[in-house]
Order: structure tokens, then C-alpha cells, then sequence
């Protein structure tokens, strides 16, 4: 599948659908899916980004900024490196105007525009369908690159106890054992996801192991 590395906070915009577009110097013919890759790189000067709006209220929408500080902001459990962290379609990729620019803030809002870098002759890549992944770790590459997934297929029955293996979550719960509550499905991009007992959303199944009782 092909991928696209974006520093965060702007990957995990896009993976909780806040931002739409992402903005590039440079333009591709590419269409179709792609995964949406968090880089490693986490700098200051991204950090404070997390600290004001509407990059803190679009992130964390029901966390104050009080609740943030205290679990520290940007750390990894909460703002995923290294990772693949969601699954796009790429529908266009179009020359920025300031007619473009205007028609955008008007379509997708004004924090679209706060969220890239809309500069006349640069390029909008126009994101739909997205969705979020557990956080599958990769290394990052520049422009378009091929991601090679690993996936695996399963057809496991409900119930099936399961840990949580190669992802971000996995170190701190990694004394508990879940329980599948749906048959693996699978996305359109080729990821297979199941919902767990006490879990909210699809988790990765690539990042699952069964338990043998």
C-alpha cells in the first residue's frame, strides 16, 4: 500500500478527521489509498503546537488542558511516532489559488486552513474515507513510499482471548488478557480490525495475539 510520513500533531489531525487536506510543496498523480504514517521526529516547537487551539480542542476535544498537562502533553500513548496510524483515500491532488484557498476555508472551515500550509502554488492533497488504526509501527520515508503491512488474516470465533502485541498499548496492558466480541472484518485498504470486550472501536488484528489457556 502506499504511505505518506507526516509529523505529528498533523497525522493524528487527519486520523481523527479534524483535517482534510494535507499540503505539500510538491504535487502527485497518485489517487487511491494510503496510509497515513505519524513520523518519529517530536520537537518542541511541534510540542507547543498541542498547547493551544484549535490544535488542542480538535486532538483532545474532551480533555482540558489541565487533565493534559498532567498526563504530559504529546506523549507517545497519546500522540502516536513511528507509526502507521490511520488509513486514507487520496481522491485529488490540486495547485493552491487564493480562489482554491477561499472555496476550502469555506467547504471544510476555518480550522482546516490553521491545520496546512495554504501558500498560492503549493499543493492541496484532498483526503477522504478516513480511517483510524491502532498504531502499527514503521519507518517513515520520504514523498510516497510502499508500505508493507504484514498483515495477517484470521478467522477468529468470538470470544477468543487475545493480548495485545507490537503496538504502543501493548507495554501497559500487557498483563491483560481481552476477549474478542465480533468476527474479524475487513477495511477496503486491507487491514482487518475486531472489536474487544471493554474496548472502544475496531483494534488491529496484526496487533493481537491469541492467548492459549
Amino acid at each position: 500500500m502506499k504511505a505518506i510520513t507526516i509529523l505529528q500533531p498533523w497525522a493524528s489531525l487527519i486520523a481523527c478527521g479534524a483535517k482534510k487536506i494535507e499540503t505539500r510543496s510538491w504535487a502527485t498523480k497518485y489517487r487511491g489509498p494510503i496510509a497515513i504514517h505519524a513520523g518519529k521526529a517530536w520537537t518542541m516547537y511541534m510540542r507547543e503546537f498541542t498547547y493551544r487551539d484549535p490544535f488542542h480542542s480538535a486532538l483532545w476535544p474532551n480533555m482540558t488542558k489541565e487533565e493534559l498537562m498532567l498526563n504530559g502533553y504529546g506523549r507517545t500513548r497519546l500522540l502516536p511516532l513511528g507509526s502507521v496510524i490511520a488509513i486514507a483515500d487520496l481522491v485529488d491532488c490540486e495547485e493552491m489559488t487564493i480562489d482554491k484557498i477561499v472555496l476550502w476555508r469555506d467547504v471544510y472551515g476555518k480550522n482546516e486552513i490553521s491545520f496546512g500550509d495554504f501558500i498560492p502554488g503549493r499543493y492541496a492533497w484532498i483526503l477522504a474515507n478516513v480511517q483510524r488504526i491502532e498504531p502499527i509501527p514503521a519507518r517513515g520515508m520520504q514523498r510516497i513510499w510502499n508500505w508493507d503491512a504484514c498483515l495477517r488474516y484470521v478467522e477468529w470465533p468470538i470470544g477468543t482471548k487475545v493480548k495485545m502485541v507490537n503496538c504502543y498499548e501493548s507495554e501497559e496492558n500487557k498483563n491483560i488478557i481481552w476477549e474478542t466480541k465480533s468476527k474479524p472484518w475487513l477495511l477496503g485498504c486491507g487491514e482487518q480490525l475486531v472489536n474487544l470486550v471493554g474496548y472502544s472501536g475496531g483494534f488491529a488484528t496484526g496487533c493481537l495475539e491469541v492467548v492459549q489457556l
